[in-house]
């Protein structure tokens, strides 16, 4: 699959507040996933699945602080079904997402007075496991 995201329609986030209005710009770029999956059916009771994506992040470099410390992500899942009666399977799957480290080096300038610089490395990691149960009718 291939799927493009329209991130630069969020350029900035507008806060109201009685001390007055606080814009922050996000600067967010279009990004683009791509990713590849296969299945396959074992017998009548396990079909098996796995796939490898890769997520390219909207925050770029003077922009990212550290609400969105994000990076690009680079995904591997594994999963698979056992239908435990005709009617009846159980779904289970497990991602990793590994992230490059981001760096954060942000000036903000959120209120009068002086601006705050933000000068860090972020490191992320993700995992995902699901189970489910499926009736079919």
């Amino acid at each position: 699959s291939f799927n493009w995201f329209g991130w630069d329609r969020f350029n900035e986030i507008h806060v109201h507040s009685p001390l007055g209005d606080i814009i922050d710009p996000t600067d967010y770029r279009n990004t683009f996933s791509v990713a590849l999956g296969a299945e396959w059916k074992q017998d009548d009771r396990w079909t098996w699945r796995g796939g490898l994506q890769f997520d390219e992040t909207p925050t770029v470099d003077g922009h990212r602080d550290t609400r969105v410390p994000d990076s690009n992500r680079y995904w591997i899942s594994l999963g698979g079904t056992y239908n435990v009666t005709p009617t009846f399977a159980l779904d289970g799957a497990i991602s990793h997402l590994f992230m490059p480290d981001a760096s954060v080096n942000y000036t903000n300038q959120v209120a009068p007075g002086p601006a705050i610089q933000t000068v860090a490395t972020s490191s992320n990691s993700v995992d995902i496991i699901s189970l489910q149960g499926v009736v079919k009718f």
